[in-house]
Protein backbone atom coordinates (compact mmCIF):
# COMPACT_ATOMS: atom_id res chain seq x y z
CA UNK A 1 0.00 0.00 0.00
CA UNK A 2 2.61 2.26 0.85
CA UNK A 3 4.48 1.25 -2.21
CA UNK A 4 1.63 2.28 -4.23
CA UNK A 5 1.03 5.69 -2.38
CA UNK A 6 4.76 6.28 -3.18
CA UNK A 7 4.45 5.36 -6.65
CA UNK A 8 1.72 8.27 -6.99
CA UNK A 9 3.18 10.92 -5.33
CA UNK A 10 6.65 10.39 -8.01
CA UNK A 11 3.48 10.03 -10.38
CA UNK A 12 2.30 13.29 -9.58
CA UNK A 13 5.57 15.06 -9.67
CA UNK A 14 6.75 13.49 -13.07
CA UNK A 15 3.39 14.59 -14.83
CA UNK A 16 3.86 18.23 -12.96
CA UNK A 17 7.17 18.17 -14.17
CA UNK A 18 6.06 17.48 -17.70
CA UNK A 19 3.58 20.15 -17.53
CA UNK A 20 5.75 23.16 -16.61
CA UNK A 21 7.98 22.47 -19.16
CA UNK A 22 5.64 24.73 -21.25
CA UNK A 23 4.29 26.83 -18.72
CA UNK A 24 2.75 30.00 -20.63
CA UNK A 25 1.03 27.49 -22.96
CA UNK A 26 -2.83 28.13 -21.68
CA UNK A 27 -1.94 31.41 -19.73
CA UNK A 28 -4.01 33.74 -20.53
CA UNK A 29 -1.59 36.93 -19.83
CA UNK A 30 0.67 35.17 -22.97
CA UNK A 31 -2.49 35.10 -24.93
CA UNK A 32 -1.78 37.77 -27.73
CA UNK A 33 -4.58 40.45 -28.65
CA UNK A 34 -5.49 40.82 -32.55
CA UNK A 35 -5.86 44.26 -32.40
CA UNK A 36 -2.79 45.36 -30.82
CA UNK A 37 -1.01 42.87 -32.69
CA UNK A 38 -1.69 44.39 -35.98
CA UNK A 39 -0.92 48.17 -34.69
CA UNK A 40 2.51 46.32 -33.78
CA UNK A 41 2.67 44.55 -37.30
CA UNK A 42 1.20 47.87 -38.93
CA UNK A 43 2.22 51.39 -38.24
CA UNK A 44 4.33 49.99 -35.02
CA UNK A 45 4.20 51.96 -32.05
CA UNK A 46 7.44 53.73 -32.16
CA UNK A 47 6.30 55.55 -35.41
CA UNK A 48 6.33 59.17 -36.03
CA UNK A 49 2.94 60.68 -37.17
CA UNK A 50 2.33 61.76 -40.55
CA UNK A 51 2.18 65.82 -39.33
CA UNK A 52 5.73 65.18 -37.80
CA UNK A 53 7.10 63.54 -41.00
CA UNK A 54 5.48 66.97 -42.98
CA UNK A 55 6.23 69.01 -40.70
CA UNK A 56 10.08 67.49 -41.13
CA UNK A 57 9.90 67.69 -44.80
CA UNK A 58 9.30 71.14 -44.57
CA UNK A 59 11.73 72.51 -42.35
CA UNK A 60 13.85 70.58 -44.78
CA UNK A 61 12.84 72.10 -47.82
CA UNK A 62 13.06 75.77 -46.28
CA UNK A 63 16.56 75.22 -45.09
CA UNK A 64 17.89 74.00 -48.36
CA UNK A 65 16.50 77.02 -49.99
CA UNK A 66 17.61 79.60 -47.27
CA UNK A 67 21.08 78.36 -48.01
CA UNK A 68 20.14 78.78 -51.70
CA UNK A 69 18.82 82.28 -51.40
CA UNK A 70 22.19 83.45 -49.07
CA UNK A 71 24.64 81.90 -52.22
CA UNK A 72 22.75 84.21 -54.52
CA UNK A 73 22.22 87.15 -52.61
CA UNK A 74 26.71 86.48 -51.96
CA UNK A 75 27.00 86.15 -55.83
CA UNK A 76 25.08 89.45 -56.59
CA UNK A 77 26.98 91.54 -54.05
CA UNK A 78 30.25 90.21 -55.64
CA UNK A 79 29.19 91.22 -59.22
CA UNK A 80 28.54 94.47 -57.89
CA UNK A 81 31.61 95.12 -55.74
CA UNK A 82 29.67 95.61 -52.88
CA UNK A 83 32.68 93.96 -50.50
CA UNK A 84 30.65 94.82 -46.80
CA UNK A 85 27.48 93.05 -47.83
CA UNK A 86 29.32 89.90 -48.97
CA UNK A 87 30.98 89.92 -46.32
CA UNK A 88 28.05 89.99 -44.37
CA UNK A 89 26.51 86.53 -46.38
CA UNK A 90 29.94 84.85 -46.56
CA UNK A 91 29.60 85.17 -41.97
CA UNK A 92 26.13 83.93 -42.12
CA UNK A 93 26.70 80.78 -44.37
CA UNK A 94 30.05 80.25 -42.63
CA UNK A 95 27.90 80.82 -39.35
CA UNK A 96 24.81 78.36 -41.62
CA UNK A 97 27.27 75.62 -41.86
CA UNK A 98 28.35 75.61 -37.90
CA UNK A 99 25.20 75.48 -36.25
CA UNK A 100 23.85 72.17 -35.88
CA UNK A 101 21.33 71.03 -37.84
CA UNK A 102 19.16 67.89 -36.60
CA UNK A 103 17.63 65.27 -39.36
CA UNK A 104 14.90 64.72 -36.55
CA UNK A 105 13.72 61.54 -38.48
CA UNK A 106 16.17 58.59 -39.97
CA UNK A 107 15.41 57.01 -43.11
CA UNK A 108 14.25 53.93 -41.21
CA UNK A 109 11.35 56.21 -39.43
CA UNK A 110 10.73 58.24 -42.75
CA UNK A 111 10.21 54.85 -45.30
CA UNK A 112 6.94 53.46 -45.46
CA UNK A 113 6.12 50.83 -43.01
CA UNK A 114 4.19 49.00 -45.67
CA UNK A 115 6.90 48.07 -48.36
CA UNK A 116 8.85 44.82 -48.35
CA UNK A 117 12.29 43.64 -47.98
CA UNK A 118 11.75 41.34 -51.29
CA UNK A 119 14.09 42.57 -54.48
CA UNK A 120 17.46 41.55 -54.99
CA UNK A 121 19.11 44.73 -56.01
CA UNK A 122 23.15 44.70 -57.11
CA UNK A 123 23.53 48.29 -55.86
CA UNK A 124 21.60 47.43 -52.38
CA UNK A 125 24.17 44.64 -51.85
CA UNK A 126 27.81 46.60 -52.64
CA UNK A 127 25.97 49.05 -50.38
CA UNK A 128 25.32 46.58 -47.58
CA UNK A 129 28.65 45.37 -47.75
CA UNK A 130 30.40 48.00 -47.48
CA UNK A 131 28.60 49.25 -44.20
CA UNK A 132 28.71 45.88 -42.66
CA UNK A 133 32.71 46.39 -43.18
CA UNK A 134 32.54 49.29 -41.44
CA UNK A 135 30.42 48.00 -38.71
CA UNK A 136 32.53 44.61 -38.08
CA UNK A 137 35.85 46.83 -37.60
CA UNK A 138 33.78 49.17 -35.30
CA UNK A 139 36.04 47.57 -31.92
CA UNK A 140 39.30 48.99 -31.61
CA UNK A 141 41.07 46.93 -29.07
CA UNK A 142 38.25 46.52 -25.62
CA UNK A 143 36.73 50.17 -27.24
CA UNK A 144 34.30 51.16 -30.00
CA UNK A 145 35.52 53.05 -32.76
CA UNK A 146 32.42 55.35 -32.84
CA UNK A 147 33.73 56.80 -36.59
CA UNK A 148 33.15 53.24 -37.41
CA UNK A 149 29.81 53.15 -36.29
CA UNK A 150 28.88 56.59 -37.68
CA UNK A 151 30.35 55.59 -41.27
CA UNK A 152 28.42 52.59 -40.93
CA UNK A 153 25.40 54.29 -39.83
CA UNK A 154 25.18 56.72 -42.76
CA UNK A 155 25.42 54.02 -45.46
CA UNK A 156 22.76 51.93 -43.76
CA UNK A 157 20.49 54.91 -44.27
CA UNK A 158 21.41 55.40 -47.42
CA UNK A 159 20.65 51.86 -48.45
CA UNK A 160 17.40 52.44 -47.12
CA UNK A 161 17.09 55.64 -48.85
CA UNK A 162 17.54 54.41 -51.85
CA UNK A 163 16.96 50.92 -52.06
CA UNK A 164 13.97 50.77 -49.57
CA UNK A 165 12.85 47.47 -51.34
CA UNK A 166 16.01 45.81 -51.43
CA UNK A 167 15.91 42.48 -49.07
CA UNK A 168 18.59 44.36 -47.66
CA UNK A 169 16.30 47.14 -46.37
CA UNK A 170 15.41 44.25 -43.08
CA UNK A 171 19.01 43.51 -42.15
CA UNK A 172 19.98 47.45 -42.70
CA UNK A 173 17.56 49.15 -40.50
CA UNK A 174 18.23 46.11 -37.94
CA UNK A 175 21.66 47.47 -37.67
CA UNK A 176 20.34 50.63 -37.55
CA UNK A 177 18.55 50.28 -34.45
CA UNK A 178 21.87 48.89 -33.04
CA UNK A 179 23.96 51.67 -33.43
CA UNK A 180 21.24 54.43 -32.59
CA UNK A 181 20.74 52.82 -29.53
CA UNK A 182 24.71 52.54 -28.88
CA UNK A 183 24.04 56.07 -29.16
CA UNK A 184 21.22 56.55 -26.90
CA UNK A 185 18.81 57.72 -29.59
CA UNK A 186 15.93 55.31 -28.23
CA UNK A 187 13.38 56.77 -29.98
CA UNK A 188 14.85 56.48 -33.37
CA UNK A 189 15.86 53.08 -32.50
CA UNK A 190 12.94 51.51 -31.45
CA UNK A 191 11.71 52.09 -35.01
CA UNK A 192 15.00 50.31 -36.68
CA UNK A 193 13.66 47.61 -35.00
CA UNK A 194 9.96 47.72 -35.84
CA UNK A 195 11.08 47.91 -39.79
CA UNK A 196 12.85 45.00 -39.70
CA UNK A 197 10.52 42.69 -39.13
CA UNK A 198 7.62 45.21 -40.41
CA UNK A 199 9.48 44.45 -44.01
CA UNK A 200 10.45 41.16 -43.38
CA UNK A 201 8.41 39.19 -41.19
CA UNK A 202 10.77 36.29 -40.91
CA UNK A 203 13.82 38.72 -40.44
CA UNK A 204 16.43 36.22 -38.64
CA UNK A 205 17.14 38.86 -36.11
CA UNK A 206 15.46 39.56 -32.78
CA UNK A 207 14.18 42.85 -34.03
CA UNK A 208 10.60 42.06 -31.50
CA UNK A 209 12.88 41.64 -28.60
CA UNK A 210 15.26 44.49 -28.92
CA UNK A 211 12.24 46.73 -30.07
CA UNK A 212 10.15 45.88 -26.62
CA UNK A 213 13.14 46.52 -24.33
CA UNK A 214 13.64 49.99 -25.43
CA UNK A 215 9.54 50.48 -25.37
CA UNK A 216 9.65 48.45 -22.16
CA UNK A 217 12.91 50.39 -20.17
CA UNK A 218 13.54 53.49 -22.14
CA UNK A 219 10.38 54.95 -23.61
CA UNK A 220 8.20 53.34 -20.63
CA UNK A 221 5.45 52.32 -23.77
CA UNK A 222 4.27 49.01 -21.64
CA UNK A 223 1.71 48.01 -23.29
CA UNK A 224 3.01 47.85 -26.37
CA UNK A 225 6.09 46.57 -24.75
CA UNK A 226 3.84 43.43 -23.46
CA UNK A 227 2.57 42.91 -27.24
CA UNK A 228 6.20 42.69 -28.57
CA UNK A 229 7.45 40.64 -25.75
CA UNK A 230 4.64 38.14 -26.98
CA UNK A 231 5.19 38.70 -30.43
CA UNK A 232 8.78 37.93 -29.63
CA UNK A 233 8.43 34.01 -27.87
CA UNK A 234 5.97 33.05 -30.29
CA UNK A 235 8.22 34.20 -33.53
CA UNK A 236 11.84 34.87 -32.63
CA UNK A 237 14.52 32.27 -31.87
CA UNK A 238 15.56 33.75 -28.39
CA UNK A 239 17.60 32.33 -26.11
CA UNK A 240 16.82 30.29 -23.07
CA UNK A 241 17.98 32.77 -21.22
CA UNK A 242 16.18 35.46 -23.42
CA UNK A 243 12.96 33.33 -23.18
CA UNK A 244 12.66 33.03 -19.47
CA UNK A 245 13.47 37.58 -19.18
CA UNK A 246 10.56 37.89 -21.68
CA UNK A 247 7.83 35.21 -19.71
CA UNK A 248 9.34 37.01 -16.53
CA UNK A 249 8.85 40.62 -17.65
CA UNK A 250 5.04 39.80 -19.35
CA UNK A 251 4.11 37.92 -16.32
CA UNK A 252 5.67 41.50 -14.04
CA UNK A 253 3.69 43.97 -17.15
CA UNK A 254 0.23 41.67 -16.49
CA UNK A 255 -1.77 42.56 -13.38
CA UNK A 256 -3.83 40.10 -13.24
CA UNK A 257 -4.68 36.75 -15.64
CA UNK A 258 -5.70 38.18 -19.16
CA UNK A 259 -4.83 42.02 -18.89
CA UNK A 260 -2.45 44.31 -19.88
CA UNK A 261 -1.09 47.67 -18.16
CA UNK A 262 -2.29 50.87 -19.46
CA UNK A 263 0.04 52.47 -21.68
CA UNK A 264 2.61 54.97 -19.85
CA UNK A 265 2.74 58.35 -21.04
CA UNK A 266 6.74 58.95 -22.38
Amino acid sequence: MARIGCLAVVSMIVWTLAGCEEPIKDDARFHLDPEMTAKATGEGFATPEAAEVDMVETLAASRTQYRANLEALQKYYLSKGNVIKRQWTEKELKMLGEMPQYRYLSAPESVMTKLKATDSIEGADELYASAMKAYNSRFLFLFVDASKYRLALNRFNLLLSQYPTSDKADDAAYRCGTIYEYFGDYEIAAPCYQRAYQWNEYTPYPARYRAALLLDDKLHMRAEATTLYQLALEKESLTKEEREQVEERIAELTRAVGTVPPASTK
